[in-house]
């Protein structure tokens, strides 16, 4: 139908239709008819998916306003989705199997007991910023999830990590007991209370991703880091926020 407006303005009609509404007492409405008319006969040249292909621009039919895109204080879908697209995690889902593959990590080694994961860093990794992206950014994601004060809704996904629940719940204050640390920039370790078969695939979800350990001491008492805001926006994934 405005592709039916627009082509009856262009062939003539406009003086009719001013006529008509003006006689109605409907001029603003015209005015927004004509206007309009104008405006969809020229987008209508690219459409929004091609132009976004071409200038790098992600579209997504998301549904609600995100609450916030800190990955410690969301829950829902419509936060989940966009933050999979600002962060990245040790490992990411083909985007047919959804099966993980190496993301930050490019690449890791597993225990005979599966109990232990060495994690080792992609050299090149870099948040949004332009600081790289270091084993000790996800010991600081890890430990940040778990954090008492923080809050974190998804922090039980992380009990799988040894004295992760004890510290979670306060019964340790030492956030070294945590099973996850840097045994360098680029060498990341986690310990397991058990084996869990599908632990990769728990690496998908955005409350494991990492966060910039060299700006936490902006945000010190703040449960949603100004990192994750619109303007100062911190991120190591495939897009960034504008």
């Amino acid at each position: 139908m405005r592709l039916n407006l627009a082509g009856w303005i262009d062939a003539g009609g406009t003086r009719a239709l001013w006529r008509a509404l003006t006689r109605e007492r409907l001029l603003p409405l015209a005015v927004v008819l004509i206007l309009g008319a104008g405006f969809l006969g020229g987008c209508s040249r690219e459409r929004p998916a091609s132009l976004a292909k071409k200038e790098g621009i992600l579209l997504m039919g998301n549904g609600p306003e995100p609450a916030a895109l800190d990955p410690h204080v969301t829950t829902g879908n419509a936060e989940l989705h966009i933050e999979m697209a600002l962060f990245e995690g040790l490992v990411t889902p083909d985007p047919e199997t959804l099966e993980p593959e190496p993301g930050v990590a490019e690449s890791w080694t597993v225990t005979e007991e599966g109990l232990v994961y060495t994690f080792t860093l992609r050299e090149a990794a870099r948040w949004s910023d332009g600081e790289p992206v270091t084993a000790e950014d996800f010991v600081a994601g890890g430990r940040r999830a778990l954090s008492p004060e923080q809050g974190c809704p998804n922090a039980a996904m992380l009990y799988v990590l040894e004295g992760a629940e004890s510290y979670n719940q306060g019964e340790t204050k030492d956030p070294a007991t945590v099973g996850v640390r840097a045994l360098d920039e680029r060498t990341l370790e986690a310990r397991l209370v058990r084996h869990v078969p599908y632990f990769l695939q728990m690496l998908l979800h955005p409350v494991w991703s990492p966060v910039p350990a060299h700006q936490l001491s902006n945000n010190a008492g703040e449960r949603t880091g100004s990192w994750t805001l619109p303007g100062s926006f911190t991120g190591n994934g495939a897009f960034v926020l504008t």
